[in-house]
């Protein structure tokens, strides 16, 4: 059984485009393809997934023991564990530093939060306490979990193995919790350096609507790639200007806030609110025009007209949007190269180019006028 569908202009029963179909949204993270960007592909988005960050399963003996020396000064109230491999390699570096019995005799009172059900057995080789895990073989969850109760005051011990839970814990930090991390993982600038400095590239050129970032180390290798290739500030523009940009949380903020950009940030640092900011801010992106009974939105890279989604090139779509936000009047040539950044060098022939791939390419419906010396007009037909 199928559900309720849209008559459309073709005269034939289809359902309405998802709230994100046509427009492209680049997600930085740690996976190459991450949660978050199925979050938004459920929507309709077309998602470019990239790994900005490369997650080594190392441990930093000196930070390690710097933070299990915190663990070990108080007793625990919550302790999460994100992994099996990242919380047996920390107990075997506790029992070499002498620090094991100790650190179990804190533990052992506290309220146990395992990812799974390896995970969980592991710990139950050496804690005797009812352990808890989530169905869905989520560390987020586990903190998502923390952050529906009061904590202020809560001491919570967080064993993470990716860079992207730093961000919930920093908020349960921010609401009085005093939280230590555990880092079973070391992050670096990922080898994927060419699909980082192409995303920087298109960024610049208008063929990226949004860009959601996870972590720090991802963020920072956007803006360092971006210097490489002698466009840092072309993309600071651009994601300034032209591309809505959305972090997890401030941690994977604060390398772009030096730059002078202001990342939006959804309430909670979870992929499904992520996501959820992501299409907020993308959808309020479309232009809508109406005539009649007859409505065009222009989102990033296709047109819905009258409920049906038509996609278009990256020149015409630029074009287009030049024209519907000059509200009725007549653009020259120089005033739509004026209206995209990265046509600067762009001369009037390759403009009147994409004008004449725009005309043979819009739906019956919507049409473009030309005005002898004076430049295009849009026009949409009432009916």
């Amino acid at each position: 059984m199928t559900g309720p569908a849209t008559r459309s202009d073709g005269g034939g029963d289809e359902a309405p485009p998802l709230p994100l179909a046509g427009y492209t949204i680049a997600v930085l993270s740690h996976r190459r393809q991450d949660p978050l960007g199925e979050h938004l592909s459920g929507l309709g988005a077309r998602v470019v997934s990239i790994q900005g960050v490369q997650v080594l399963a190392q441990l930093d003996p000196d930070v390690l023991r710097q933070a299990t020396q915190s663990c070990v000064d108080r007793d625990v109230d919550d302790f999460v564990a994100s992994s099996d491999f990242g919380f047996r390699q920390w107990i075997a570096l506790t029992e070499r530093w002498g620090l094991h019995k100790t650190l179990i005799d804190r533990l052992t009172n506290a309220r146990l939060l395992a990812r799974d059900g390896v995970t969980a057995d592991s710990m139950r080789e050496h804690l005797t306490s009812q352990i808890w895990s989530t169905a869905a073989s989520s560390a987020e969850e586990l903190l998502r979990y923390l952050h529906g109760q009061a904590v202020k005051g809560r001491r919570i011990v967080a064993q993470l193995d990716v860079p992207s839970l730093a961000e919930a814990c920093h908020a349960l930090r921010m609401r009085g919790a005093a939280l230590v991390e555990i880092p079973t993982y070391r992050a670096i600038r990922s080898n994927q350096w060419m699909q980082v400095r192409r995303l920087a590239d298109n960024a610049t050129k208008g063929l990226i609507d949004a860009i959601a970032i996870t972590d720090p180390v991802s963020a920072e290798h956007l803006m360092w790639q971006a210097a490489q290739s002698s466009r840092l500030a072309e993309l600071v523009v651009a994601l300034r200007e032209s591309v809505e940009l959305v972090c997890l949380g401030p941690l994977a903020a604060a390398p772009l806030v030096v730059h002078g950009l202001q990342p939006e940030l959804p309430a909670y640092p979870f992929m499904e609110d992520t996501a959820d900011t992501v299409a907020a801010i993308v959808i309020r992106r479309a232009i809508d025009l109406s005539a009649g009974q007859r409505h065009l939105q222009i989102r990033g890279h296709a047109i819905v007209l009258d409920g049906r989604l038509h996609p278009l090139q990256p020149g015409p779509m630029h074009v287009l949007r030049a024209l519907a936000n000059a509200s009725g009047r007549v653009l020259s040539p120089a005033q739509i190269r004026d209206c995209v950044p990265s046509w600067e060098n762009v001369d009037d022939h390759a403009i009147e180019m994409a004008v004449s791939r725009l005309r043979r390419t819009l739906p019956p419906g919507v049409s473009l006028q030309t005005i002898v010396r004076r430049g295009y007009g849009l026009a949409l037909d009432p009916r």
